[in-house]
């Protein structure tokens, strides 16, 4: 209600009445006011509202920081390139770094952080540096880690699914945090680490520095030649069937394909 309406329904209110024009005034002007408080309630309740609003989404952020931050899986590449990439909750590369120098040289020119695990196992396995190494008998090891011991299958289809789109054939299992842990403080991929306790349960006298310096098909060698099975799921990418392994950090002791 403008100004101009509530005069002229005042007058007429007003007008059969003999009232001073002191008191008239004093009450349109009351009026006049009340009619604005809802307005300005509004408009304060709106600002509070949004006020709250920003504040809560303020307080999210630190929150949403911290998960995409976070890093929950590792996933370990062995040929030769050897890299690692570490996860997050939503599966995308936060950190890669190369555990040799052909895997550092591999990601410099390969950059995957910040994509999808999907997609940058594809992009690693098509590069010819792995193409190269890779064959039915030299089968890329990919080993997948969960720092909470959680279900790694899904990740495990996003590999296969990528090696498969890759043409590069490729064994992948699961690991447990422990496993992980170990490896790290061996300065070794997990897939190396476990060809390493593998051949050293076997009475192989072999050094930490010694498999750091060898790929995994030259492991891989190193076993065979001692009738020694290492050990890997029954999950294959690429060309090769697909095996039972459930994904869940059970092991299957298989020789090499």
């Amino acid at each position: 209600m403008n100004d101009q309406k509530l005069d002229s329904l005042l007058a007429e209110a007003f007008g059969e009445l003999h009232t001073p024009e002191e008191l008239a005034a004093a009450t349109a002007d009351a009026v006049r006011k009340a009619s604005f408080v809802p307005a300005k309630r509004l408009i304060r309740t709106r600002l509070v509202a949004a006020i709250a609003a920003c504040l809560v989404l303020l307080a999210a952020i630190p929150s949403g920081i911290y998960l995409y931050n976070d890093v929950t899986t590792v996933v370990s590449i062995d040929v030769n390139p050897s890299v690692e990439l570490s996860l997050n909750r939503f599966d995308r590369v936060l950190s890669a770094r190369g555990a040799n120098d052909d895997g550092a040289a591999l990601l410099a020119s390969v950059p995957v952080v910040g994509l999808d695990c999907e997609e940058a196992v594809r992009l690693l396995l098509a590069d010819e540096s792995i193409r190269q190494a890779a064959s039915e008998a030299n089968r890329v090891e990919i080993v997948v880690a969960s720092l909470s011991d959680g279900d790694t299958s899904a990740i495990q289809e996003k590999i296969r699914s990528a090696s498969a789109a890759a043409s590069c054939p490729c064994n992948c299992s699961s690991a447990t945090a422990d496993e992980l842990q170990a490896a790290n403080e061996a300065g070794l991929t997990v897939g190396k680490y476990r060809a390493y306790t593998a051949l050293q349960e076997a009475g192989i006298d072999i050094s930490l520095d010694e498999v750091r310096s060898m790929t995994m098909h030259e492991l891989h060698e190193l076993a065979d030649e001692h009738g020694i099975e290492l050990e890997h799921d029954q999950n294959q990418g690429g060309n090769a069937e697909h095996g039972s392994g459930n994904g869940q950090g059970n092991e299957h002791r298989t020789g090499r394909p």
